[in-house]
């Protein structure tokens, strides 16, 4: 078993694992690149590795699910505030002609 190899993966697995549950979306994103750099390094993959692969494919599944999720809250927050800004350009409008009268 090529033992660097696996170590090397299942630390980018659980780095990647970290970085999406704190929501460091920047790591996430440079992981990505380095996952991307390793696996065309280690080309063709050994089967032995297929584990660690695994692991680092659920990591992915899991950082994906957690992504998804921040982007729905914040879509929903920037609807909000959307909303919140034309409520509060209605309400400018109604005093400026509530001044007039």
């Amino acid at each position: 078993m090529n033992k660097p190899l696996h170590d090397a993966i299942h630390g980018l697995a659980a780095a990647l694992t970290r970085a999406a549950q704190s929501g460091n979306w920047q790591a996430v994103t440079e992981l990505d690149a380095q996952v991307n750099r390793f696996l065309r390094a280690c080309r063709p993959v050994p089967a032995e590795l297929r584990p660690a692969l695994d692991r680092l494919k659920e990591a992915y599944t899991h950082a994906l699910e957690l992504a998804r999720t921040e982007a729905g809250r914040l879509s929903a927050r920037i609807g909000n505030l959307s909303n919140n800004r034309e409520g509060l350009r209605a309400y400018e409008q109604s005093r400026g002609v509530h001044d007039l009268l």
